[in-house]
């Protein structure tokens, strides 16, 4: 998602999202996201057969926020008869030291409705194996940091490599974000990883 300034032009939302969460903005945001989310889904639907899925961003905020509209997903999904399979949510590594019960049950009840949680920039923050057995995930993703330094640096194509190899073993799947080059892509690849997610496959879109 992207906001369009009306005399800033385009803003990132590495700019705009803390100021959501701070002014507590990102609940409607949220509740949009998942609404989108949805009606692509639905839209995808029409033209391709077969499973697939869409991951979103889920704050911390949504999840603490007793009002946020996460519990009213389950009926959203309902009425567009979507499966929760068809939704990943990437949470952050920062939720592994949140010991509110609210937003570990919602975690929990998001996992017992069928859709996959991803922890999203793995590497950057709270990467404890303590705690990641602790969160009901499915997916690990590799910080862009380590992807976009792999082709240059060998210590980075080791921890990626040490990473993928470890989440494997403990049954997670693997997504390298920032993944910019031919080469990082095939060195990816030959090292198992799941799934790719970066400019050299795709820039963003516009919906």
């Amino acid at each position: 998602i992207r906001w369009q300034h009306p005399e800033k032009g385009l803003i990132s939302p590495a700019d705009f999202i803390p100021l959501a969460e701070e002014t507590r903005q990102i609940n409607a945001l949220g509740q949009f996201v998942f609404a989108e989310a949805l009606q692509t889904l639905n839209d995808i639907k029409k033209h391709i057969q077969g499973e697939f899925q869409i991951s979103i961003n889920v704050s911390p905020v949504q999840l603490a926020t007793v009002d946020s509209g996460i519990d009213e997903w389950y009926d959203m999904l309902a009425k567009a008869n979507i499966p929760a399979s068809a939704i990943v949510a990437e949470i952050t590594e920062g939720l592994m030291v949140n010991p509110e019960e609210l937003t570990q049950s919602r975690l929990k009840a998001l996992v017992k409705s069928g859709m996959q949680l991803a922890l999203d920039d793995f590497g950057t923050g709270y990467s404890s194996l303590a705690y990641i057995k602790q969160l009901p995930v499915q997916e690990i993703k590799i910080d862009r940091s380590f992807v976009m330094e792999m082709d240059s640096h060998d210590n980075d194509a080791i921890i990626i490599k040490t990473t993928i190899n470890m989440c494997h073993d403990l049954g997670y799947d693997v997504v390298a974000e920032g993944v910019e080059t031919a080469q990082s892509c095939e060195a990816l690849s030959l090292m198992g990883c799941d799934y790719l997610q970066g400019y050299h496959l795709i820039r963003p879109l516009a919906f």
